[in-house]
This record gives structure tokens, C-alpha cells and sequence, in this order.
């Protein structure tokens, strides 16, 4: 309400994963000059949806996010005096007052009209409401279709890439801990073979600078950041490879580009317990470009399965060469199971935390 309240025009990404950085500042830089050449003035306006989606929920290739930027697009087509709608998904894990699925509408005309606007896409949000809560399957069954999926004999030879097994409730991006060790505790149990897992573990990453290429000891593997789900995992591991940690992004347009071309995942180590294979990073980061593991001697097209600490970032760079997608449901700081999370700020009702069959659009600053 405070962005709105204050701006003439408020300019977002329309992409998830946000491959259009550049598309929105040229946006916004075309808004700001169409302003100061007519001299004409714009306000923004917003509405709530009254619902929060967790970020598996908020890809734009898929429904809801789909329909409602449509819907956005079409907003502006239609009223010359529109300068922009936004579609704001939410960020479902910082507890404030405001989290949750918003719209703000700026324009040069009508505030009452642009209002009209802001609700009839927040009414359309909460009535896609379901369709964005995404939970995820159990890990188990995920676990137990790697083999199917890996070995159909009729799958073309394209589409026989990885599995993966995407873990959101350790999403990095997210401001998870990056050391959660389920699905690498889970692919151990069932012995998959050729799968790779990245935990960030600065301590053990420590604990192998003086051994040798080759070593094979015993290793206490993450789970130490104390948060919800870290559970540490002893594995016999033998190390196959130390770097700085250091890669250029592959693609540009990664998720990753807002940061600069050049990642630093700090001293890294590479260890393999029977067919896991195991990235160990001194900095957590955020698996949104393939460079992340070839910089390691690790070819992510090459891999059985791999598991990934993200929830939606990390499809523009790991689409292309998976065979399957698996979103599982695990306990963690970043669970897409948003009843699992003990929410105190943000304000209610708010759809799924406060199950109700209509939408309660009133908000004390609206007025």
C-alpha cells in the first residue's frame, strides 16, 4: 500500500523465472519519459487477492500466473491511459503484513477505473486460488519413478535426461539453508545410481583441505544450520575433486544475472558415496545455471537424477535437458506446504492459512 500510496508508476517483471530484467528497466525507463514529455501525472492503485502462493505456484509459463498476466496484458491494450498493471505473486516466506498475491494498476486516468481494474484481477486470483497452491508429491514416489522414468527403452535418446527431484522446502533463492539432507538421505537408501546433489557445507568442505584426490574417510555431510529439517548424514565418501568454487554463468538471462556473470560458491569439494555424487559449496547457491556443476567436472546432462534446492528459478536452465520433474513435499524452512509454516504478521484471513469460500478484500489501509 506504501509503494502504491507513493508512486507515480510502479514497473515489475512479468516473467518467473525473471528472464526479462532488461525488458522491465526498458519498461520503466519508456513510462518515466512518456510522463516527463506529456507532463502528465499518473497515480497507482492496488488491491489484495486475499490469497499466498508458495513459488512453485508462481511460474509464469504455467496457471494461474498464465491467465492473470494475459489478463494484465490485456488491461493495457485496452486503456491508452494505462501505463502498467502488475501482477505481484507474492514472496509466501517473509512474514509480513502485506505477503501475499497483490495487483497495482498505474495510470494517467481514472484512479476509480483503475481500482476496477486491480479488483477484477485480484477476484480472478482468488477464484485460481487451488490451482497455485502446488504441495508436491511425497519424496518416496518420487524416488521410486527414477528407474522407471530413466530406463523406458522408447523414450527418444533427447529425452533421456536427469530426473529431478525438486526439493523448495531447501530453496536457496528462497533464503533457505542450502543443508537440508533428505533427498540426498532418501537416493542413498535406495541406492540410485549416477545421481548428484549439491549441499552447501562449509565445515565439511574445511575438514577435506588437506586430503588428498582419491582419499576415502568418513564424513558428517550438512544438515548443521540448525534449521527446520537439517539433519546431518554420515557417508563413506571418497573425494574426487577441490576448487575455489568460482563459474561464469552459462546463460545471461539466467535468474542468477542480477547478481553479475561470475558466481562464487567459495571453496568447494567434490565427494562420491557409492552413485551420489556430492557438491559441497562454503557459500549456498542457488541452482539456476548449469555452469554450477560443469565448473565442478560434473555433467548435469550425463546424470540419472538430480536434486535441486529451488522451487521455480531453476526451470529456465534445467527444462531443456530433463527427462522428469518431481516437486516433492519435505519439512523446511521453505515448505511449499504452506500450513506447515508458523505465520504471525501477515494479515488475515489469507486463503489457504484461513480456509473460506469468499474472497474478504477488506484491508484497514485501502481506505
Amino acid at each position: 500500500p506504501a509503494m502504491a500510496a507513493h508512486s507515480d508508476a510502479l514497473i515489475s517483471y512479468r516473467e518467473n523465472p525473471h528472464t526479462d530484467a532488461r525488458a522491465a528497466a526498458v519498461r520503466g525507463a519508456e513510462a518515466l519519459q512518456h510522463l516527463m514529455s506529456t507532463g502528465r501525472r499518473a497515480v497507482t492503485v492496488h488491491a489484495r487477492a486475499g490469497v499466498i502462493w508458495p513459488p512453485s505456484g508462481t511460474g509464469t509459463s504455467d496457471e494461474p500466473m498464465q491467465m492473470l498476466e494475459r489478463e494484465a496484458r490485456l488491461i493495457e491494450e485496452s486503456d491508452r491511459e494505462i501505463v502498467a498493471v502488475n501482477v505481484f505473486a507474492g514472496f509466501s516466506f517473509a512474514d509480513t503484513l502485506d505477503t501475499g498475491v497483490a495487483i497495482s494498476v498505474s495510470t494517467t486516468g481514472s484512479p476509480r477505473t483503475a481500482q476496477d481494474h486491480a479488483d477484477r484481477l485480484a477476484a480472478l486470483a482468488f477464484e485460481m486460488r487451488q490451482s497455485g497452491n502446488r504441495v508436491g508429491v511425497p519424496l518416496a514416489d518420487a524416488v521410486a519413478a527414477v528407474p522407471r522414468v530413466s530406463s523406458v527403452p522408447s523414450v527418444p535418446s533427447y529425452r533421456r535426461g536427469p530426473v529431478l527431484i525438486v526439493e523448495p522446502a531447501d530453496n536457496v533463492g528462497g533464503g533457505a539453508p542450502g543443508d537440508l539432507t533428505i533427498v540426498l538421505r532418501s537416493l542413498v537408501e535406495a541406492d540410485v545410481e549416477n545421481a548428484a546433489v549439491c549441499i552447501n557445507d562449509p565445515e565439511s568442505v574445511a575438514a577435506l583441505t588437506q586430503s588428498e584426490i582419491g582419499t576415502r574417510m568418513r564424513l558428517l555431510i550438512g544438515g548443521k544450520s540448525g534449521e527446520i529439517g537439517a539433519e546431518p548424514i554420515k557417508l563413506e565418501v571418497e573425494l574426487v575433486l577441490r576448487s575455489d568454487g568460482a563459474f561464469d554463468l552459462e546463460d545471461p538471462n539466467s535468474h542468477a544475472a542480477a547478481w553479475g556473470r561470475r558466481v562464487e560458491m567459495g571453496p568447494c569439494a567434490v565427494v562420491l558415496h557409492r552413485g551420489v555424487t556430492i557438491l559441497l559449496t562454503s557459500r549456498k547457491t542457488p541452482p539456476f545455471d548449469l555452469g554450477q556443476w560443469r565448473s565442478q567436472g560434473i555433467q548435469p546432462e550425463q546424470m540419472r537424477v538430480i536434486g535441486v534446492k529451488a522451487a521455480v528459478a531453476h526451470r529456465q536452465a534445467y527444462a531443456p535437458i530433463a527427462s522428469a520433474s518431481y516437486t516433492v513435499d519435505t519439512s523446511g524452512p521453505c515448505a511449499e506446504n504452506l500450513l506447515r509454516l508458523p505465520y504471525r504478521k501477515v494479515m488475515r484471513p489469507v486463503w489457504p492459512l484461513d480456509k473460506r469460500d469468499t474472497r474478504d478484500s477488506s484491508d484497514p489501509r485501502d481506505t
